[in-house]
C-alpha cells in the first residue's frame, strides 16, 4: 500500500550570490611577453611585435582544415 503525506516537502534554494562590481569574470592580469618568450622561442617574432595581446592569441589559435573526407575514429577499451 502506498504512503501518503499530507503536505510534499519542498526543496527551498538560497538567493545566489551577486558578483561583485559589474564584472563577471576577474580583471586579467599583465602578460609578460619576456616570460613567454622564455617558454615560446619559435614565436619571438610574434611576441615582440607591436599586436595586442587579443591579436597574439588569435594568430596562437589551433585552426585545423576543414578536409573533405570522413575519418572515422576507433576506440578500442
Amino acid at each position: 500500500m502506498p504512503v501518503s503525506h499530507s503536505t510534499l516537502p519542498v526543496l527551498s534554494l538560497l538567493p545566489s550570490l551577486e558578483p561583485e562590481g559589474t564584472q563577471i569574470y576577474p580583471v586579467e592580469r599583465e602578460v609578460d611577453r619576456n616570460a613567454l618568450l622564455d617558454v615560446a622561442p619559435d614565436r619571438e617574432s610574434l611576441l615582440i611585435s607591436d599586436q595586442t595581446i587579443e591579436e597574439v592569441r588569435q594568430a596562437l589559435k589551433i585552426r585545423i582544415p576543414i578536409t573533405t573526407e570522413y575519418v572515422p575514429l576507433f576506440c578500442s577499451y
